[in-house]
């Protein structure tokens, strides 16, 4: 620690002489670091891309047409290329003025927006000079949301008189040194500052090509948008998000890890000082793993041809099924067992068949003969297919499809269970894991979840209005190719719990195993990690080494991300096994906590509702009692969704998302979160969730001098006040209210009672990416990243569905 303390400072001394030749030669290269007050758990973000501010005050924000982003990014140096177009749809002229942070060390090559042949040319501000400035638009525009960027240096760019009905066309270049992290390397991109468009925008893009010329890029994971990541070789690999109609509300980060090994896990950690730690691990295939055969894997079809599947719902399930067939290997083995009131399988006896040519062209016609008519034996067809001679040697799987009760032979549903069960293993091993696909309403949700549960697997609903085909063949292209099955991790050297999944699942080509969980040490942590697997026939061991700090305060994104996957957890045994008053107070804390919508929170996001947590508690379970016992039909398929959806949660924001009865994915507008804090609106105040009636309360009125000295001392506020002109925040454990009436001004003293100012080191620790210091030639210093939790968009109350 002593070594890297002396190294860093001799870093940091470097930097500032390589910029103060910079200024002396008046070089083109503009450098701009900042400070950033955060949005996720008291984070500062990185910024390269700017707020066009209409001028005058009154004026209504500029849209955004579009915002395209292209992102080379080779080893760690990124050069980020920007073209975006601001639309004036007011009805006169406006002037404007374009301000934006860099990354702490980005160096501008291109700076272009052009007026008649004549280039604009902007200026760089210090950071004192850069607050007054913006403080003094803010208070003239009274726009909570620009509160989060006070406090940081920025360049600034007069730009001419945007007509009415006119557009402007800005256009950026930025070169930065991306952060590695052991080895995981972290690019952030700002697209939050898209919210300030007056109208969705029509298409948001970035493509990121990535290309590490020395080792393999292993993981691509953003953990605060969905992104779709094509692979060419080892080396190189193009990142695209694209959405249109929206105003994105997070930022963008990728993160992605490079290694010699054909698997290598990544670990990045959260921790605040004093409080146990949380913890991410990544780990993925290199691309070339992936291009190979995988290992041989055994499947079983179980198909339900009862009368119920008839008509559309048959012939997407053949087409499923035939998918499956052709996606075999050649040294796969398979079998079909289609059941109704009997069972029909593709071929009598225990043998599972080699994957050739003719056996896969006799499964097709034999799928595509399949009627549907007849009761359900769904126990005859789950023990047909477990009695199969599945190799202890080779991964097993059965892939079982359904769209109803049990109602013929045993239907007892705890007893084939049971004996599914003890069939599946065989001594201490299981033969197969089980995936199950609940076509419909009529599926018993308890009995098909249970089922994958006890066995390895998970289960997906297909709902009416979706197409089975799309989502099974959509599944078996996953599990195609095991590439790492019985996965175990172990940590030496650090205690380590509360991990989520509960169980590992298999590693396939194409896909990327993320685990979260707590961990505690009194001192900073250099442990193992290992990850084990069976890959045809052995055991492999990958291991890498990971630092858990005593103190960690970037990657803050991890910390909800965990809770949210432990409330799915949570909300699964409860739903599956009762309820129970440990686990239910455990979901309404971290669900509180976090703004993590459930069953029994949903109640705190109503938009002015005043309840306590346990008032809502109480009322949740009256209301959502005969739900939760539901086991079948619209409303049990949708909790089974949204558990579902909380435990493989991989993307900060997904939070403020639910399936409600009919299957829409419903986003709430009511709850936020700020500073690992959720936010709920209660009749157009945002509330922090720590807030109880009664509590001393400092009145503050908003866009006084009083709220700007709040954010100056304490830079993590800011992105709370920026939900609006009424928040409530707490200043340590002070509740302060920004209203229309309050306090003006605070002396000194004021301040100093409300405890200790956030230094800029400590706010540059906020930050879930932390800035560290790096000489480069061309004054080029490692930039300073960041990431946002992305708030909730749109709303309903769930109340109205729950009683609905």
């Amino acid at each position: 620690m002593k070594q890297q303390t002396k190294l860093n400072g001799k870093l940091d001394g470097r930097r500032r002489k390589g910029a103060e030749r910079l200024n002396l030669l008046r070089g083109i290269v503009l450098l701009c670091t900042f400070v950033a007050a955060g949005v996720l758990g008291g984070n500062g973000r990185a910024f390269g891309d700017g707020i066009l501010i209409p001028e005058p005050p009154d004026a209504p924000n500029f849209a955004i047409k579009y915002h395209h982003v292209s992102v080379s990014i080779e080893g760690q140096v990124a050069t980020t290329e920007i073209d975006q177009v601001f639309e004036n749809r007011s009805n006169r002229e406006l002037e404007a003025t374009y301000v934006f942070p860099l990354p702490s060390g980005a160096a501008i090559r291109e700076f272009d927006i052009y007026e008649g042949g004549q280039r604009v040319v902007g200026r760089l501000l210090d950071r004192e000079k850069a607050r007054r400035i913006y403080e003094d638009i803010v208070s003239r525009r009274k726009d909570p949301g620009l509160l989060e960027y006070i406090g940081r240096d920025m360049y600034q760019a007069r730009v001419f008189p945007i007509p009415a009905g006119g557009e402007k066309r800005l256009q950026m270049k930025y070169t930065e040194l991306l952060k590695q992290d052991g080895n995981v390397i972290t690019y952030s991109y700002p697209l939050s500052t898209e919210k300030f468009s007056s109208e969705p925008i029509e298409e948001v893009k970035l493509s990121l090509e990535v290309e590490s010329p020395q080792a393999s890029i292993l993981s691509v994971y953003s953990p605060t948008h969905d992104v779709e990541v094509k692979r060419s070789g080892n080396h190189r690999a193009l990142v695209e998000y694209v959405e249109h109609g929206t105003r994105p509300a997070g930022d963008f980060i990728l993160h992605y890890t490079t290694s010699s090994e054909s698997i290598a896990p990544s670990v990045l950690t959260h921790r605040v000082s004093g409080e146990d730690g949380f913890f991410i691990m990544m780990a993925s295939p290199a691309a070339e793993t992936e291009s190979e055969e995988g290992q041989a894997k055994d499947v079983a079809f179980v198909m339900d041809t009862s009368g119920s599947m008839s008509g559309e719902k048959i012939e997407q399930a053949k087409a499923a099924l035939i998918f499956c067939l052709n996606s075999l290997k050649r040294d796969d083995r398979f079998q079909i067992v289609s059941f109704s009131d009997s069972l029909r399988p593709f071929r009598s006896g225990r043998e599972l068949l080699p994957a050739t040519r003719q056996n896969i062209d006799e499964a097709r016609d034999f799928a595509e003969a399949l009627q549907a008519n007849g009761g359900t034996d769904i126990h005859s067809a789950l023990e047909s297919a477990l009695s199969l001679d599945f190799s202890s040697e080779r991964p097993g799987y059965l892939v079982f499809l359904t769209d109803g009760l049990p109602t013929v032979g045993l239907t007892d549903v705890e007893e084939i269970l049971k004996r599914a069960k003890d069939a599946n293993y065989e001594r201490s091993n299981r033969l197969a894991r089980i995936f199950a696909f609940g076509v419909g309403y009529d599926v018993n949700t308890h009995f098909l979840d249970k089922l994958t549960a006890d066995n390895g697997g998970v289960s997906e609903y297909v709902r009416p209005s979706e197409d089975i085909e799309v989502k099974v063949s959509k599944f078996f292209s996953k599990v195609a190719k095991p590439i790492l099955t019985d996965v175990q991790l172990d940590f030496e050297g650090v205690e380590v719990y509360d991990l989520y999944p509960k169980e590992m699942p298999d590693l396939f080509a194409g896909s990327q195993l993320i685990v979260l969980g707590r961990y505690k040490t009194t001192e900073l942590a250099e442990a193992k990690v290992d990850l084990s697997g069976l890959a045809s026939p052995d055991r492999k061991h990958f291991t890498t080494s990971a630092t858990f700090p005593r103190s960690e305060p970037e990657n803050s994104y991890v910390e909800p991300l965990w809770a949210a996957r432990k409330v799915g957890y949570l909300l699964d045994e409860i739903r599956l096994h009762g309820e129970n008053e440990e686990l239910i107070d455990e979901v309404v804390r971290l669900s509180t906590q976090y703004g993590i919508l459930t069953e029994y929170t949903a109640f705190l996001a109503d938009e002015g509702a005043r309840l306590t947590s346990r008032e809502a508690l109480e009322e949740a379970r009256t209301v959502m009692a005969p739900g939760m016992a539901k086991t079948s039909g619209s409303w049990a398929v949708s909790q089974a969704q949204n558990s579902r959806s909380l435990a493989d949660q991989a993307q900060v924001g997904a939070n403020y998302v639910q399936y409600d009865a009919a299957g829409n994915r419903v986003a709430y507008s009511t709850v936020r979160l700020a500073n690992n804090q959720a936010q709920f609106n209660r009749a157009g105040n945002w509330e922090d969730s720590r807030y109880r009636e009664g509590q001393s309360v400092i009145n503050v009125r908003a866009f006084s001098e009083a709220q700007f000295q709040l954010g100056r001392r304490f830079p993590s506020l800011n992105q709370a006040f920026s939900a609006g002109d009424r928040v409530l925040v707490f200043v340590n454990n002070q509740a302060v209210q920004i209203g229309t009436e309050g306090k003006e001004q605070f002396t000194e003293e004021e301040l100093e009672q409300l405890g200790p100012a956030e230094s800029e080191d400590v706010t540059e620790a906020l930050n879930p990416v932390n800035p560290a210091g790096h000489g480069l030639p061309l004054g080029l210093v490692i930039a300073s990243l960041a990431i946002v939790a992305a708030a909730g968009t749109g709303g309903l109350r769930l109340r109205s569905k729950i009683k609905g």
